[in-house]
Formats: C-alpha cells, sequence, structure tokens
C-alpha cells in the first residue's frame, strides 16, 4: 500500500512553496560567493535540484554555509587563494557537500563556513580543514565552547609550552577527545581520580588550539 501521507507531504502546495522558497533564497546567497569560489556554484546547484524534506534541510544547511562565507570582508576576499586546479575544486567541493549533508545541526554548518574561509586564506590546510570538520561533526556545538575555558587558562601556544588542563565530564570528554581536541592527562606521580568522580581531567591539542584560532574565535 502505498504512503499516503508521506505522497501527500511531497505533492502539497505548501511543500512545493517550500522548495521553491529554499531555492531562490540559495541562489540570492550563493550569486555573490560564487564569483570568488567556483566550487560554491557546484554545491548550490546540486541543493537547488532537491525535493525531499531532507532536502530542504541540505538546502537550509548550504544556505548556511553560504552567508557563512558571504560575511567576509573585501580585505578577507581579496586573500582568499582558489586553486585552478579542478580536482582540487571537486575535492573540496564534494567533501564539503558530504560534511553538510552529515550534519544533524544547522550551527554546525556556520562553523564549518568559518573552517572554509580559514582554508581559502591558506590559514589551514586541506588536512586541516578536514580535521576541523570531523571536529564539528562529531562534536555537540556546546561541546565546542568549551574549548573557550582552556583557551581562558592558556599560559602561552609556543611549541613546548604546556597546554593548560581542565576536568570534563564523561560524556563531554569523550566527544572532544574523539575529535582530537583534547587528550586525556594523567595526574603528576601515575594518580587516577577517585572512584565515583565522573570527571576527568584534559588538555588541549594541537589540534584543539587549531579549532579555537580558526573556526571557534573569541570567547562568547
Amino acid at each position: 500500500m502505498t504512503d499516503q501521507s508521506s505522497h501527500n507531504e511531497h505533492d502539497s502546495p505548501r511543500h512545493d512553496s517550500d522548495v521553491r522558497d529554499g531555492k531562490t533564497a540559495l541562489w540570492q546567497v550563493g550569486r555573490e560567493v560564487a564569483g570568488f569560489v567556483p566550487f560554491i556554484g557546484d554545491i548550490v546547484r546540486v541543493a537547488e535540484v532537491s525535493s525531499s524534506v531532507r532536502d530542504i534541510l541540505f538546502q537550509k544547511k548550504v544556505e548556511r554555509l553560504l552567508r557563512g562565507l558571504g560575511k567576509a570582508q573585501d580585505r578577507e576576499r581579496e586573500a582568499w587563494h582558489i586553486d585552478q586546479d579542478p580536482d582540487y575544486a571537486n575535492r573540496v567541493g564534494v567533501f564539503v557537500m558530504l560534511q553538510l549533508d552529515k550534519y544533524e545541526d544547522m550551527e554546525k554548518a556556520d562553523l564549518l563556513a568559518t573552517a572554509l574561509r580559514a582554508h581559502l586564506c591558506k590559514r589551514l590546510s586541506f588536512e586541516q580543514l578536514r580535521q576541523a570538520a570531523h571536529a564539528i561533526g562529531t562534536c555537540f556545538p556546546v561541546d565546542l565552547l568549551r574549548l573557550h575555558q582552556f583557551q581562558k587558562l592558556r599560559t602561552g601556544s609556543q611549541e613546548g609550552v604546556q597546554y593548560p588542563q581542565l576536568r570534563l565530564g564523561s560524556s563531554e570528554g569523550s566527544r572532544l577527545s574523539g575529535a582530537g581536541l583534547v587528550e586525556p592527562w594523567v595526574l603528576g606521580g601515575g594518580g587516577t581520580l577517585g572512584p565515583g568522580n565522573n570527571l576527568a581531567q584534559y588538555r588541549l591539542t594541537s589540534t584543539g588550539q587549531m579549532m579555537l584560532d580558526n573556526v571557534l574565535g573569541e570567547s562568547p
């Protein structure tokens, strides 16, 4: 038997209107950015042919990405280095689309836009962009904000200077360490935290510092 509710959802005038409005917004936001970053046009064209609810959500994430790129001032855009190699453009464009499709939170599209801007300015290599996108996908946005507490405790960022330590709950510590942003820090003398204590001590990694410097910005 055909799922009538699904059929009605996709054929309703309201659904069609949402699709048209989403596509119009995409092109309005994307036209200017695509002039600076050619592979953005490919992302917009993929989003444009969508029609399902999931696709509409993808459109909205693409729109958030475009708006994030659009925040760049003229001076920043002048510093963007766009590799004209079509293989590079395809690799980055496909990578960004795959990340957006996986993200379950709209705010993550904003963070990916900031990371992509840093990559276009050559502050992040493509591999570092991949690391940043993985961290964004692995953690909740509120987890990432916790990194600002390390920033406040930081005594220095030069090589060889010890990063500060902070105690985190087991869940957020697991997510942040799984993303490579923090690492467990064993207490002096090889000791461990006492039984029943759900807080563990972590220190910021170089990848976590990269996220703070290039993606998360100043503490809110």
